[in-house]
């Protein structure tokens, strides 16, 4: 068999990103496991509905020219940040927002670390969102105006801390900075 080093760098560097989706992955999962054992349960009622929603966003995205794929898989899960803070149960959004690993080309495709990276990514976001929220909501007062307000700095919250995490499994997957 002969291998070049465009084939080499791209073995080297699909290992380096199912690694890192691994990682990602299973970080989420211990993170939302903790959260449920020393905090509040989800309810199952809105973990199923917001789940449901996430995952059906999540396979109907809309592919854009140059071959990205947006979702609104955002939506659902924010309204899940705040369901879930209300019940005290930030898991709760994080196991939501996990849901939208559930995207059918991957699981067709058997690829694990593509889904365990998106499982990741989008839980370990979201976690970071719902603690930003229940952060802004501690100072804030409790009108529906105000929480919608703060969800507007929160949304750019997850779309730096998302956009982090994908700038970082490009870079370990094609050999670039994360830059």
């Amino acid at each position: 068999m002969v291998t070049t080093d465009a084939t080499t760098d791209a073995t080297r560097g699909s290992r380096r990103f199912h690694a890192f989706g691994l990682g990602i992955g299973c970080s989420a999962v211990v993170v939302a496991t903790v959260l449920c054992v020393v905090g509040q349960v989800p309810a199952l009622g809105p973990l199923l509905v917001f789940g449901g929603l996430v995952a059906f966003a999540e396979n109907r995205g809309v592919e854009l020219p140059d071959g990205t794929t947006l979702s609104a898989s955002s939506v659902p899960t924010m309204a899940a940040v705040v369901v879930f803070h209300a019940q005290g149960a930030p898991a709760g959004a994080m196991v939501v927002a996990m849901c939208g690993a559930l995207y059918l080309p991957a699981l067709r495709d058997r690829d694990i670390g593509r889904v365990l990276f998106h499982a990741g990514s989008y839980g370990l976001a979201t976690l970071v969102v719902s603690l930003t929220f229940a952060g802004l909501a501690a100072v804030a007062d409790s009108t529906g105006l105000a929480l919608l307000l703060i969800t507007l700095p929160v949304a750019l919250v997850d779309l730096l801390v998302n956009d982090l995490l994908v700038a970082v499994a490009v870079a370990l997957s094609r050999g670039r900075t994360v830059l």
